[in-house]
């Protein structure tokens, strides 16, 4: 677990807070919140949006449950999950800032995300 950041419980969760949250200037939302019986690893309640970081850890037979959970997020309570893993978090973080930023915006957000220096570097870029 890592303590500098309060809920966050995995390096795959400490790499998704820095790189792509905080480089980017996005909402943090609330880290290991309840909805019900399950717990989710990211909630923007204000905007809808679930954020899930499926690890190392995270085995193929989830899959099924965890579409299951994400499904009846969006039926019962109107809340979109986005998943992403390790390879998404650790190798596309400007990727990933990019979608959150674009289903942000559909949802009312008014921010502007921030390109971080991996954005600047050549390559695809962070508008």
């Amino acid at each position: 677990m890592c303590m500098t950041l309060p809920g966050v419980e995995s390096a795959l969760e400490s790499r998704y807070v820095r790189n792509v949250v905080r480089d980017h200037a996005l909402p943090e939302g609330e880290r290991q919140v309840w909805l019900g019986r399950t717990r989710v690893d990211c909630l923007i309640p204000e905007y809808g949006l679930i954020i899930e970081l499926d690890g190392r850890a995270h085995h193929e037979h989830r899959r099924f449950r965890d579409m299951g959970r994400d499904n009846a997020n969006l039926v019962d309570r109107g809340l979109v999950t986005l998943r992403y893993g390790w390879h998404d978090v650790a190798t596309r973080p400007c990727s990933v800032a990019r979608q959150l930023a674009s289903i942000l915006h559909r949802r009312g957000w008014d921010g502007r995300p921030r390109p971080c220096k991996r954005c600047r570097e050549p390559g695809p870029q962070l508008h």
